[in-house]
């Protein structure tokens, strides 16, 4: 199977994540076999390798300093993951009363005044999306979840997009949209393709806008509500090889691809990835994989689908 340039950064970035010391000498360190998996929704990733392990700390030099020009790119790549992670963790997750999954919604929010301080903006929109959330769920609980992203228009002023997982769409919530905002344009879509990664395409394109504007630099560049649905990480070798087993054995081998990647001071390392079917979920793996394993990785699946009740 064909990869390209992009696939092979993300993972080596995502490999670079194991172990925080890149420079461990050789002669004052050990070889230590790691793995872990990643399960946003129905995104299974990966990843096997060895790294170097420090015996001693050098008190002389930070074995951790990036250099200069580096660390902004690494921040970005790191964001960009973190929303794309929850994006693929919660489309098509939040289901209605009658058990059928709501489709997500993409929000725009544009000031008709000018504002163009982003503490202002951002204060606007939080006290907004709080009057929206009494509004639809008639009480003060966080139950609205959405992942947004603001951003500066061509005039300055600061304009946010969301993308709301939890909200049928209808004409009746559109206009409480409008009603509550009160501060300029509004424009509301429903997503029927049920793909995260279009989405995610979506959503980290105007993260990346925002990661490489300097009116972003140390402040927020995405707001996630508070009950998102995050990730499910199991970093155990043994378990993530068991689950990985379960998925090949399962499955035919063109649905788990496999890319071998070298990285700086590890070697190859070895990086799989599946996705499960529309009709698939997680917990059809449960009943193949070990007591040890299934307990584990039940009581994570159980932590996260608890905030699906609220």
């Amino acid at each position: 199977m064909s990869i390209n340039q992009k696939e092979i950064e993300h993972y080596q970035e995502l490999v670079k994540e194991f172990y925080p010391d890149d420079k461990a000498s050789p002669r004052n360190s050990y070889i230590k076999s790691v793995g872990k998996v990643t399960i946003c929704g129905k995104n299974l990733e990966f990843i096997f390798c060895k790294v170097p392990i420090s015996l001693k700390k050098d008190k002389k030099r930070n074995l951790n300093k990036i250099p200069d020009g580096q660390s902004l790119i690494i921040s970005r790549k790191k964001t960009i993951r973190k929303v794309t992670n929850l994006i693929n963790s919660n489309a098509w997750e939040w289901k209605k009363k009658n058990g059928k999954k709501f489709p997500p919604i993409f929000l725009t929010l544009t000031f008709g005044t000018e504002v163009t301080d982003l503490k202002t903006a951002n204060r606007l929109f939080s006290e907004s999306m709080q009057r929206y959330n009494y509004r639809i769920f008639k009480g003060k609980d966080k139950i609205l979840q959405y992942v947004t992203v603001p951003e500066f228009m061509k005039n300055g002023r600061v304009h946010y997009h969301c993308l709301i997982f939890n909200l049928p769409f209808s004409f009746k919530n559109y206009d409480i949209a409008k009603e509550v905002w009160g501060n300029g344009y509004v424009w509301m879509k429903s997503v029927y393709s049920k793909t995260p990664y279009h989405l995610a395409k979506y959503m980290t394109k105007y993260l990346l806008k925002a990661c490489d504007d300097p009116r972003f630099f140390k402040k927020r560049k995405y707001f996630p509500s508070a009950n998102l649905l995050r990730p499910i990480v199991i970093k155990d070798r043994t378990m993530s090889k068991k689950i990985l087993e379960v998925i090949q054995r399962t499955r035919p081998q063109e649905k788990v691809k496999k890319i071998t990647v070298d990285v700086d001071f590890i070697g190859f390392v070895a990086c799989y990835y599946c996705h499960l079917e529309e009709n698939e979920d997680i917990t059809d793996l449960l009943p193949e994989l070990d007591l040890e394993t299934q307990s584990v990785l039940q009581s994570e699946i159980n932590r996260e689908r608890e905030k699906l009740k609220l």
